[in-house]
């Protein structure tokens, strides 16, 4: 599994989450097994989003729209002095999962 990981990372690896505009570079690592990441690279997962990628979301949707995402982001930048790194972990037609991880 750490030989499949190692691939998948060389390439496409984690996005750097610097501001929140840098999840919108987030790579699709859906259907990967998550703890296995989290093993080989001794990251913590500190949020998972729940985003609408459509464009036409509500803020009263259960799908963060794409402001309320980059507001949270921003909090969660400013919470933290630990690196920020971002993938996808679910993708749908109208949604995405955007899992944040400290490093």
């Amino acid at each position: 599994m750490s030989k499949e990981i190692e691939n998948l990372l060389n390439r496409t690896p984690l996005a750097d989450v610097r501001v929140p505009e840098d999840t919108f570079k987030s790579p699709d690592y859906s259907g990967i097994n998550w703890n296995a990441l989290e093993k080989y690279l001794k990251v913590k997962e500190t949020h998972i989003f729940f985003v609408d990628s459509s464009g036409f979301g509500r803020s009263s949707e259960p799908a963060l729209t794409v402001d309320q995402f980059t507001a949270e982001v921003q909090d969660l930048i400013d919470s933290t002095d630990n690196r920020l790194v971002s993938c996808l972990s679910g993708v749908g037609q109208f949604q995405v999962y955007c899992t944040i991880y400290e490093v």
